[in-house]
């Protein structure tokens, strides 16, 4: 998969403070795709895996362009958990850290 815009996300579940961003968007870049793909998670039904249980997760959201395909990478262990975390950092992404790639 070619990737034109990929978003990191380094979350911290116990310091929600130590989040962290790098991606190859501005900062409206980000909360424009991250705002699209929660919503295209809506009505996706549940995810019943079981959620690995960590301090810091790892969620890459990559996008490319050709034909809008979206892969998500994560080290959550549930889809749920994914669209928790995104919906967090949204929530926060004004004082959230972010750095280029």
């Amino acid at each position: 998969m070619k990737v034109d815009l990929l978003v990191r996300i380094v979350f911290n579940m116990e310091d929600p403070a130590k989040t962290v961003i790098k991606t190859n968007a501005t900062h409206e870049g980000v909360e424009e795709f991250l705002d699209a793909f929660i919503r295209g998670q809506l009505g996706a039904g549940a995810d019943e895996s079981i959620a690995n249980d960590k301090v810091e997760y790892h969620v890459d959201i990559a996008l490319d362009l050709s034909d809008d395909s979206i892969v998500v990478k994560s080290d959550t262990g549930n889809k749920g958990l994914v669209c928790g975390i995104v919906m967090q950092v949204l929530r926060d992404l004004g004082s959230i850290k972010i750095e280029s790639l």
